[in-house]
């Protein structure tokens, strides 16, 4: 029977808001890969610090962890909104991530000024956003659509 140390494992869904050593060293003794998923939500720190601490981890231990960014849905009606999140999303994948996420307060918290309604992925809004990724072949992790307790 193998050892939980010898054989390689992901953990796909890591969210480290600051920095713990701790984590490189399991990381390094038990063979994990840890991908950290920045996320647009209240109860996280802003997304500077979130990409901050993902990129130390990745300086220490480049071979146990990976990044996803997220991009700010905040001042989203500003024209200028899609070059901002463009030019982060481009500094992100260009520091290292390998994808970004797509957080649950679209769809569930944001409301469209003219009918009050929510915001949905599926909006003609998120077309550039769509585009945007695709040519640049970035690939997409979503968190949409449950229960705001979940």
């Amino acid at each position: 029977m193998l050892k939980l140390e010898t054989f390689p494992k992901i953990d796909a869904h890591f969210h480290s808001t600051f920095y713990d050593p701790i984590y490189e060293k399991i990381a390094k003794d038990y063979h994990v890969k840890y991908i950290n998923i920045n996320t647009n939500a209240s109860v996280f720190p802003p997304m500077e610090i979130q990409e901050s601490v993902a990129l130390a981890y990745i300086k220490k231990a480049p071979e146990h962890f990976a990044y996803i960014a997220s991009f700010e849905m905040k001042g989203w009606e500003n024209p200028n909104w899609y070059s901002y999140v463009f030019e982060h999303l481009k500094n992100s994948i260009n520091q290292g991530a390998v994808g970004i996420k797509i957080w649950k307060n679209i769809g569930m918290e944001i409301l469209k000024p003219d009918d009050q309604s929510f915001l949905m992925i599926n909006d003609p809004f998120f077309d550039p956003l769509f585009i945007y990724l695709s040519e640049n072949n970035i690939p997409v992790l979503t968190h949409l659509g449950e229960p705001k307790n979940c």
